[in-house]
């Protein structure tokens, strides 16, 4: 067996195991409503503190009554997911998040960016008439 080959075996049976890090979520591919299915990701959260959404340190909204809502976080898939930039939508505990931009990508996963939505970012499938 390769490095290469392990590494690959080492992404899904341990990195995106949901009995230890990885948690599934809903995938909206290409927003589309319909397409809602499954997906195995790592999810971090941004922290509360900061607002730099490319630091990683977090996207803050303050309210008047001075509580921070969390904006922004990171999803680390497999790189055989089929991910569209600015078009994909993910339901991650009951929340929203619209996917921002593909941050990173080696051999085995992909770091995404994603920001809190309040819908789902679809594009309607047009009717045939």
């Amino acid at each position: 067996m390769t490095l290469a080959s392990q590494m690959t075996t080492d992404v899904v049976q341990v990195f995106l195991n949901t009995d230890d890090f990885a948690q599934v979520v809903t995938h909206y591919a290409n927003g589309d409503e319909s397409s809602g299915a499954s997906m195995t990701v790592i999810w971090f959260p941004d922290a509360l503190e900061g607002s730099n959404e490319n630091e990683g340190d977090g996207r803050v909204l303050h309210r008047d009554t001075g509580d921070k809502i969390r904006q922004s976080g990171l999803l680390e898939v497999a790189n055989t997911e089929s991910v569209t930039e600015l078009k994909d939508t993910f339901l991650i505990n009951s929340e929203l998040w619209a996917l921002k931009r593909i941050i990173g990508k080696d051999a085995n996963m992909m770091t995404l960016l994603v920001v809190k939505t309040d819908k789902i970012k679809t594009r309607r499938q047009r009717r045939r008439g």
